[in-house]
């Protein structure tokens, strides 16, 4: 639930408290819980800190559910409020209407009733957010291009699909004068305040209209990333130079805001309007370069002038780096097609930049070959889903570092299917049965890869297939089982059995343990103990 950042809960009863506080941490691990024993101390906590929900009991001293939902619902009308009580009275549930309460919860409440309702909040939040931003970005623009009625005119105009005649007046004599095409992509980091609330960006629309007087812009949608906006600014009366040099200063003042841009600068054109679609090619193909410092916090400024002589230089032919990467998948060595990459990851993503295209093409064509060698030795269906795979993740790749990340994961797919050919299927049983012997110990990947001599790419893909889960996750869930039927079985204390299960921090052991049985170790001995007698 990436939405939910913070839950405040509220209640008298300080063992429901507690219990509802832990249960929320481990449906939403990576969400803040504050926990409240009346609206007095709820109030006193939204002062401070941006909340996104507010689970709250009727019946508190103080100041009662009642009173604190009004308060918040007109004070802070962005908390999602969900009301709980054992009182299923339809006088509340009118009231609470009033105040726009979201959900309820009747005590006492199950854990899935709890997940859905938290599920369905998380959704409405992101709703909510994208439609603000969406909002945001529109009325950026709008303020931008006072003259928005022809704003599509000129996105038109740059498409080849109608003529210079077809605009208006004042934006035809504009655009008759000496100028230059910039094209621009961005994204917006996260900011707080000094009380940790989100602070909302303004973007860069506004900047580039303070210092781009009379510019036009032709917004350009997103991309293939959602998170990056894109636009292309027609700036008549600048020169490459002064857009340049204007740019540079701006990205001081970006970095304070939080943001980051890479730009791509056309020529200077005589007469803007005869030369709009080869200038505005120009200032894309510039900033095509991006691909090569996307994956940056400090953006770039790529200028025609500058850039123009990289785009006729070849592309690297990499035969020996394919030879050897075919040669290492076959064996199954993830290591050192990894390290292979690496070294030619660093070769790519450095000056002088070559064509982005030429790079892409390049690198994605040489995996998909190598790829394509394993038709007819494992099953068509994980053949073609291997390839389907490829061609999806290299089309919506849109920088160097995403491209051999890419590049990675999809050959060590490769090495994991030689692999599972080459050995025994009663190999990996061995490696199994070897992890369920040795989990108490200190047994991570590395070490039962230096153990087993199999690389530990190998080992990861093989043990995901033979048990359905993660190293990781098999490793974990051995030691929780046995964690579990020691609080049954033995009298031991929960820090004595978390050491003999391997576990060696507490906090952790408690966390996990909690995520998988939904309650903490101690709880579960004493709810579960006595069953198990009975039976």
């Amino acid at each position: 639930m990436d939405y939910i950042k913070a839950i405040a809960v509220a209640d008298d009863e300080p063992m429901q408290l507690e219990i509802l506080s832990q249960l929320l941490a481990g449906i939403v691990p990576e969400a803040s819980v504050f926990s409240c024993v009346n609206g007095s101390e709820v109030l006193a906590l939204l002062e401070e800190t941006a909340v996104d929900v507010l689970i709250t009991d009727i019946r508190m001293p103080v100041m009662d559910g009642m009173e604190l939902i009004e308060k918040v619902a007109s004070e802070y009308p962005a908390v999602k409020i969900v009301l709980i009580s054992a009182y299923q009275k339809f006088e509340y549930a009118r009231n609470a209407l009033l105040f726009g309460v979201f959900d309820y919860l009747v005590k006492p409440f199950r854990v899935e009733a709890v997940s859905s309702i938290l599920e369905k909040i998380n959704a409405k939040i992101k709703e909510e957010t994208e439609q603000e931003l969406q909002r945001s970005y529109n009325e950026q623009i709008a303020r931008l291009y006072h003259r928005d009625s022809g704003r599509e005119r000129l996105a038109m105009l740059i498409r080849g699909q109608i003529s210079a005649d077809a605009l208006e007046g004042s934006v035809y004599e504009d655009l008759c004068r000496q100028g230059t095409v910039l094209a621009f992509r961005w994204r917006t980091g996260e900011r707080t305040d000094g009380k940790g609330r989100g602070i909302r960006h303004a973007g860069l629309a506004p900047l580039l209209a303070e210092r781009f007087d009379g510019a036009y812009p032709v917004p350009h949608g997103k991309g293939l990333d959602r998170r990056m906006e894109r636009l292309l600014l027609l700036a008549p009366g600048f020169s490459d130079e002064d857009c340049v040099r204007i740019l540079w200063e701006l990205q001081a003042e970006c970095k304070k805001q939080g943001i980051v841009f890479w730009c791509g600068v056309s020529e200077t054109c005589g007469q803007l309007l005869d030369q709009i679609r080869g200038a505005a090619a120009q200032a894309e193909e510039m900033l095509s370069f991006s691909f090569f410092t996307a994956d940056s916090a400090e953006g770039d400024i790529f200028r025609w002038e500058e850039y123009r002589e990289n785009l006729n230089q070849p592309g690297r032919s990499l035969p020996e780096l394919e030879r050897e990467l075919r040669k290492y998948v076959c064996q199954g060595d993830i290591s050192s097609v990894e390290e292979r990459l690496s070294a030619a990851e660093k070769i790519y993503c450095a000056p002088p930049f070559s064509s982005a295209f030429k790079v892409k093409h390049t690198v994605s064509s040489m995996v998909v070959r190598i790829l394509s060698e394993l038709e007819g030795i494992v099953p068509r269906a994980e053949y073609d889903s291997l390839i389907n795979e490829a061609y999806d993740q290299y089309g919506k790749c849109d920088s160097c570092g995403k491209l051999f990340e890419i590049s990675r994961c999809l050959l060590a797919q490769g090495c994991a299917c030689y692999g599972q050919e080459s050995e025994a299927p009663d190999t990996v049983e061995e490696i199994v049965l070897y992890i369920k012997r040795h989990y108490r110990e200190d047994l991570s990947l590395q070490r039962l890869s230096e153990i087993t001599h199999f690389s530990s790419g190998y080992l990861s893909a093989q043990i995901k297939k033979k048990t359905g889960r993660t190293y990781v996750e098999y490793l974990l869930s051995l030691r929780l089982e046995e964690a579990r039927h020691l609080l049954l079985h033995s009298g031991s204390k929960v820090i004595d059995i978390m050491k003999q299960c391997g576990f060696h921090d507490s906090s952790y052991f408690n966390r996990v343990f909690r995520r998988y049985f939904a309650m903490s170790p101690e709880q579960y001995r004493k709810e579960h103990v006595n069953v198990e007698k009975d039976l």
